[in-house]
C-alpha cells in the first residue's frame, strides 16, 4: 500500500497518538490478523462468521502497531495505538480515502448493473501494456472490497481501476468518494439487487451517484444506448462527457461495422476522428458494448491505438463469465457467476449466435424481491423464440419455464444434469450448445462441473456405442 503516517490517521479520527509511534508509517492495512506484519494496522470487523476483536492479540503479536476497534468494546492497550470508532468498516473506508490522497497516479472508477467486472478487466488488460496498472481483484466492489483494493495499490502504480457495486441507495456515492476518480464510467442501469431498492428508478438514481459524487474535473463516460442516458447527461452538468454506443453514430465512440461470431466479434470502431479495428475473443453484443467503454477510458488515459487493439485481443473472461468448455461436439458455456434479467438476456443472445442445438440451463435469480414475477414473465417471452430447450432448477426459476414449450423444471441440480445428459445422448452428442446461468446463491457452477464429470465418466461407453 501507499505508506501513511500514523500521526495523520490519528488526526483523521481525532485520537491521541502515542509518542513512541508518532513518526511511524503504516505500510499494511488488513482485517485478517494472520496477514499482519511489521507496521500493520489491523481493523477489527464483527463479521457473520467471527468477530475481529477476538484476534487483536494475534494481530499485535504479528506486528500490528495500530488497531481500529468498535468503541463499544472498550478496548484499552498501552502497547499499540488504539482507534475506537462507531463503525470499523466505515473507518477502514476513511483510511483508504486518506491513502489515496497520497497517490500520484490516475484513478478510473466504474459502475453499472451489468458488465462491471468484464469492463474493468478490459481496461486493465489494455492499460497494462503501457502503464503499471492495478485493478479491483475479482469483484471486490463493496464497503470492504473497495478499501482493500486501495490498500493493494502501490506507489509505482500509474493507473488504478476500481469497480463499484451497490445494494442500496448511497453506496455508490460512498465508494466513489473513497477513490475520487479522474475518470468515472457508468455502464448501464437495469433490474438487479431490487431487494435493496424500491424499483428500477431507484437503481438508476443510485448508479447516477458516480456522476454527482465525482469532482468537477472528473471525466464522465456514459452509455448512450441506455434509456437513462439523458438523465445522467443532465447530472453531469459542466463535467466533460464521453459517450459510447453500439448503434448511435452521434456518440463519441461508436460501432461502424460489427461481425458477431460464435466465439467472438470483429468490430470497426470510430473513436472521435479515428477508426480502429478490433478482434474480441469473447462472444456477444454486450461484450462489444463493454469494450466500447474500455476504449473510451483508454483513450482518455492516452493509451495508444495499438495498445488498445492488443489489450482487447489479450482480454479473457473471468471464471464463470462466458467460460467455454468444448466436450467433443458439445459446447458448454459457463456464465454462472451471477444473473439478473439484463445479463440473462445477454447470455441468451450469445446462445442464439451458436450454430448447434441451443439449450439454456437456468438457476434462480436472487435479490429480485416482489419483482420476480414481472421479470420472469419478460424472460419467458424473450426465450420462447431464441432457445431450443430450457431447463430450470431452484425455487423461483420455474416461473420462467412453466407452460413454456420445450421447457422442464427440476428440484435438484443432480436431476437436471441427468436430464441434460439424456438430451445430449438423444442427439448423439453432436452440435449442441449449452448455456448455464444463475445468481451467485444458485451455485450453477456446480451444474457445469457435474455435467463435465458425467461426460468424462461416460466417455468410454459413448465411444463404444
Amino acid at each position: 500500500m501507499i505508506p501513511i503516517n500514523i500521526k495523520n490517521i490519528c488526526e483523521l479520527f481525532q485520537v491521541h497518538c502515542p509518542a513512541a509511534l508518532y513518526n511511524q508509517n503504516i505500510i499494511n492495512v488488513t482485517m485478517d490478523s494472520r496477514l499482519c506484519s511489521k507496521q500493520s494496522l489491523f481493523v477489527a470487523i464483527n463479521g457473520e462468521q467471527s468477530d475481529g476483536h477476538d484476534f487483536i492479540d494475534s494481530a499485535v503479536n504479528n506486528g500490528a502497531i495500530c488497531i481500529v476497534v468498535d468503541k463499544n468494546n472498550n478496548i484499552k492497550r498501552d502497547d499499540v495505538c488504539v482507534i475506537a470508532v462507531d463503525n470499523t468498516v466505515l473507518a477502514m473506508g476513511g483510511i483508504a480515502k486518506l491513502s489515496l490522497t497520497l497517490y500520484k497516479g490516475q484513478v478510473v472508477s466504474l459502475t453499472g448493473s451489468c458488465g462491471k467486472t468484464t469492463t474493468k478487466q478490459m481496461i486493465a488488460s489494455i492499460c497494462a501494456l503501457q502503464f503499471d496498472t492495478q485493478a479491483t481483484a475479482g469483484n471486490f466492489n463493496n464497503y470492504i472490497g473497495v478499501p482493500l483494493t486501495v490498500f493493494s495499490t502501490q506507489d509505482q502504480h500509474e493507473i488504478l481501476v476500481a469497480e463499484l457495486g451497490a445494494n442500496a441507495k448511497g453506496e455508490i456515492e460512498y465508494l466513489n468518494n473513497i477513490v475520487n476518480p479522474d475518470i468515472a464510467i457508468l455502464l448501464n442501469a437495469s433490474a438487479a439487487h431490487l431487494d435493496g431498492f424500491e424499483d428500477l428508478e431507484s437503481v438508476i438514481k443510485t448508479k447516477g451517484e458516480i456522476i454527482t459524487s465525482s469532482h468537477s474535473k472528473t471525466k464522465i463516460i456514459l452509455n448512450k444506448d441506455d434509456p437513462s442516458f439523458s438523465k445522467w447527461l443532465k447530472l453531469s452538468d459542466s463535467k466533460q462527457v464521453t459517450s459510447f454506443s453500439l448503434t448511435d453514430k452521434t456518440a463519441d465512440i461508436h460501432i461502424l461495422n460489427a461481425l458477431y461470431q460464435t466465439d467472438g466479434s470483429l468490430i470497426e470502431v470510430s473513436v472521435y476522428t479515428q477508426v480502429i479495428k478490433i478482434q474480441l475473443n469473447a462472444p456477444g453484443q454486450h461484450i462489444v458494448q463493454n469494450a466500447l467503454a474500455a476504449i473510451a477510458a483508454s483513450y482518455l488515459l492516452k493509451v495508444s491505438n495499438q495498445n488498445i487493439i492488443n489489450g482487447l485481443a489479450l482480454f479473457k473472461n473471468c471464471a464463470g463469465r462466458l467460460q467455454k468448455h468444448v466436450l467433443g461436439n458439445v459446447t458448454i458455456w459457463d456464465d454462472s457467476y451471477n444473473a439478473n434479467p439484463a445479463s440473462i438476456k445477454s447470455a441468451v443472445d450469445v446462445l442464439a449466435l451458436q450454430n448447434g442445438k441451443k439449450i439454456m440451463v437456468l438457476g434462480d435469480m436472487a435479490e429480485m424481491d416482489s419483482h420476480i414475477e414481472q421479470y420472469s414473465k419478460q424472460l419467458k417471452q424473450y426465450m420462447s423464440t431464441r432457445v431450443d430447450q430450457l431447463l430450470t432448477v431452484g425455487l423461483n426459476s420455474n416461473l420462467i419455464s412453466e407452460h413454456l414449450k420445450n421447457a422442464q423444471h427440476f428440484n435438484t441440480q443432480e436431476l437436471l444434469v441427468e436430464a441434460l445428459f439424456l438430451i445430449c445422448l438423444k442427439h448423439d452428442f453432436k452440435n449442441i450448445d449449452i448455456m448455464v446461468k444463475g445468481s451467485r446463491s444458485a451455485k450453477m457452477e456446480n451444474v457445469v462441473k457435474q455435467f463435465i464429470t458425467l461426460i468424462q465418466e461416460k466417455q468410454d461407453d459413448l465411444l463404444v456405442n
